[in-house]
């Protein structure tokens, strides 16, 4: 417990420093998680990273890449998202971070992680990016901060 007498929460979602050659100066350093209460909109551009396995053989060496689409279409689950994207990806970007532009906030912020990238077998046509949103874990950390009890995770208090 900190001197308030609540509870810190520690939790590493996997964010990615982007180099700052590579990227907008907004997005060089930590992506702050997106609040709780904010969902990603088809139509809504994104952006995710990675270490793309092609590349990463290629250069001999892990290699940073840099993705970009749009949200296709936006499942809701009971209390968490998975969001289909329309964008390309590579083996080894799984559990990379997916940021928008948050209007509210005028900031970029982390909204989803990647979770795989899906193409119908012997298709001519690329396929699609299937990412999970945050919003349990955002929805969880919050609720750890302010001293609720339940796990946040499961929809269920305690």
């Amino acid at each position: 417990p900190d001197r308030a007498g609540s509870r810190l929460v520690s939790l590493d979602i996997g964010y990615i420093k982007a180099p700052s050659g590579l990227a907008s100066p907004d997005l060089v350093g930590c992506l702050p998680p997106a609040p709780s209460d904010i969902v990603l909109e088809p139509s809504t551009p994104v952006a995710w990273a990675g270490y793309p396995d092609s590349v990463c053989e290629i250069a001999s060496k892990r290699t940073l890449g840099f993705y970009a689409g749009y949200v296709s279409s936006r499942v809701d689950l009971g209390g968490y998202e998975i969001y289909v994207i329309d964008g390309h990806n590579d083996r080894g970007v799984s559990g990379g971070p997916v940021w928008a532009f948050n209007e509210r906030s005028k900031q970029y912020q982390a909204f989803g992680v990647i979770t795989a990238y899906r193409q119908v077998p012997g298709s001519p046509f690329p396929g699609v990016v299937h990412a999970i949103g945050i919003r349990p874990v955002t929805t969880y950390l919050y609720q750890q901060m302010a001293g609720k009890s339940g796990d946040g995770l499961s929809g269920h208090d305690a």
